[in-house]
């Protein structure tokens, strides 16, 4: 490698590293409006990359009802773990799509989210939803 290269080698780290930090926040947790039946609804979008809300909190018991409307023109995911990080559920978002799953939560603890496809988590395109113990 010559000299010419070691410094852009070294920005275009900087620069997907600085790209990585912004895209992966973890937002303000998100409470679900309660629908007919008493199911818990999350609205929530998916783009290139990330999930709009990417943090969730609801109690523990609930069934969560996840609305996701995929609003880019790319084919996405959303892959859900259980505390223990088992892979509990997954559904494919088609562009431009809204898909609804349904989430049952009988244990409290973090249920971490993603995208499945290369490298969206790591490119931002994840989340969590907290699961407190229920009253």
């Amino acid at each position: 490698m010559n000299s010419l290269h070691k410094p852009l080698s070294a920005v275009l780290a900087i620069g997907i590293l600085f790209i990585t930090a912004s895209c992966s926040r973890v937002e303000a947790p998100v409470k679900p409006t309660v629908a007919e039946g008493g199911k818990q609804v999350v609205e929530m979008k998916a783009s290139s990359f990330s999930f709009d809300p990417n943090n969730i909190e609801v109690k523990q018991g609930d069934t969560l009802l996840i609305k996701i409307r995929n609003v880019s023109s790319t084919a996405h995911n959303l892959t859900l773990k259980d505390p223990k990080g088992r892979i509990i559920q997954s559904a494919d978002l088609p562009p431009n799509e809204t898909v609804t799953m349904a989430v049952e939560l009988p244990v409290a603890g973090t249920y971490q989210f993603y995208c499945n496809k290369p490298l969206h988590p790591t490119l931002g395109m994840k989340g969590k939803i907290e699961v407190r113990p229920g009253a």
